[in-house]
């Protein structure tokens, strides 16, 4: 909800640092699943 409240606030070079954050947490994330799991693809 971070990147829509910078929206309606008209930051939108803070909508796209926030969404790039998440971007980037979410990738963290998934590439350790993925080796935890030993998954190659998706």
């Amino acid at each position: 909800m971070a990147v829509l409240e910078r929206i309606r606030a008209g930051d939108a070079a803070g909508a796209v640092a926030v969404n790039r954050a998440h971007r980037q947490r979410a990738t963290r994330e998934l590439v350790a699943i993925f080796e935890r799991y030993r998954l190659q693809q998706l």
